[in-house]
């Protein structure tokens, strides 16, 4: 059996919170056996774009974190960037319409999902194509 190993939420330089240096970035997945990445910066796909045209070996995913009125949600296999602040249905329909898969980012970090009083998990599950199981940030349960 051949495995593949894929981390599905990887912010870059270009995003508010990382300062991961895309130059770097190939050697060190190369290094830990990671095969593929997706890039989803916040509210941007400029890195995964930039990564993708600077790697040899590494399968880059185009994605972006979406900041929505109702919490974020990440975009996978984008061909564009979708703009921020709409409602997370809007962003789920916007991901669809280009082919994406939807990704639902920590949906149990309940400081982060009430920061904007957004819609409920039970509203949106319909649309979503993938929920995140473990996120490093989230320290409790």
């Amino acid at each position: 059996m051949t495995s593949l190993r894929v981390d599905l939420h990887l912010h870059t330089e270009y995003s508010r919170d990382c300062d991961s240096p895309i130059a770097a970035i190939e050697a060190h997945c190369s290094a830990i056996g990671v095969q593929a990445i997706a890039v989803t910066d916040h509210d941007t796909i400029e890195g995964a774009l930039r990564l993708r045209d600077q790697v040899r070996t590494l399968r880059v995913i185009i994605g972006e974190e979406i900041t929505t009125r109702d919490g974020d949600v990440i975009g996978l296999y984008l061909s564009g960037r979708v703009p921020p602040r709409l409602s997370a249905l809007e962003t789920m329909s916007a991901i669809h319409e280009q082919g994406g898969l939807v990704y639902l980012p920590h949906p149990f970090d309940k400081p982060r999902a009430r920061k904007n009083g957004g819609a409920s998990l039970a509203a949106v599950m319909n649309s979503v194509d993938i929920v995140e199981a473990f996120n490093g940030k989230v320290l409790r349960d």
